[in-house]
């Protein structure tokens, strides 16, 4: 009887029998394979083989660990790329918490200036206020004030640096700024007195470009030296009298001359002025 396939047709004897024929093939390779191992007799072919797949095996192993090697490389700079981002944004953090700490610290330092100066000058009403804008390199040097008509400032009130060295005094107004004439601008005179011990020098400081001050009338008889301070006479009431303005730079002094000339260094700092006080009760007599 003919043997029959699964789905009910008849099986092929030529294809059973060809089957049946790999089958005892590959069983009899196997056992004369185990057989062989067994006795020791395949070391030659295992040598033969060994010689040949191992620098395969080494050089597949070389190429393989390179593509990992790469890929890992990959992987680690896109980490550092991250990471160096991440830390580009904590060193801008830091720099910001650092310039608001600067920034308190120097309004702090100017409100220390400010409240001391008040203390030692009993005689003066002061009205603090910002530096808002200013120029400085021009013909009409100028700082800007926050404060105006509206907080009871007027034209000719005298400016003071907060720790009371002369700015200069306002020249006019609006409800909420101050537009204030600096000792430097060109147009700018203050009478001035230098102190010694063997008299006292009267002059005009006069405001010079490239913020420079200049006297140029010192008399002769009194010995003025480099070093010493100019203060405000008070002479016109312009200005109260007493107020520091600078130091003699440079002097000027010749027998053949009428006049001694000095240059005056302001001791205000205007291109770091950030704060100033107005002094209120000290208007010129019209």
């Amino acid at each position: 009887m003919a043997r029959l396939h699964p789905d009910g047709r008849a099986l092929d004897p030529f294809v059973l029998g060809r089957s049946l024929l790999w089958l005892g093939v590959l069983a009899s390779l196997s056992i004369a394979l185990i057989v062989l191992d067994q006795t020791h007799r395949l070391q030659s072919a295992e040598s033969f083989a060994a010689r040949i797949f191992t620098p395969v095996q080494a050089l597949l192993t070389q190429k393989t660990d390179g593509m990992f090697d790469f890929w890992s490389t990959i992987g680690q700079i896109t980490q550092l790329r991250e990471e160096n981002q991440r830390l580009r944004g904590e060193v801008a953090d830091l720099r910001l918490r650092n310039a608001e700490l600067s920034r308190a610290e120097a309004e702090n330092e100017t409100m220390r200036l400010q409240l001391k100066y008040a203390q030692a000058t009993p005689r003066f009403t002061l009205l603090p206020a910002n530096v808002v804008g200013k120029d400085l390199h021009g013909l009409d040097d100028f700082v800007q004030l926050d404060r105006g008509s509206a907080d009871g400032l007027l034209p000719q009130m005298t400016v003071v640096s907060p720790d009371g060295y002369l700015v200069g005094r306002i020249l006019n107004v609006t409800e909420h700024r101050a537009r204030v004439l600096i000792i430097t601008n060109p147009s700018s005179s203050v009478a001035a007195v230098v102190s010694d011990k063997d008299g006292q020098a009267e002059d005009v400081v006069d405001g010079r470009l490239h913020g420079r001050l200049v006297m140029r009338n010192i008399p002769q008889n009194v010995k003025v030296k480099i070093g010493e301070d100019v203060y405000t006479s008070g002479l016109g009431g312009n200005f109260p009298k007493g107020l520091k303005i600078g130091q003699i730079a440079t002097l000027d002094s010749s027998d053949v001359q009428l006049f001694q000339q000095a240059e005056v260094a302001p001791y205000c700092d205007f291109a770091r002025l950030p704060a100033v006080e107005v002094i209120t009760n000290n208007l010129p007599q019209r």
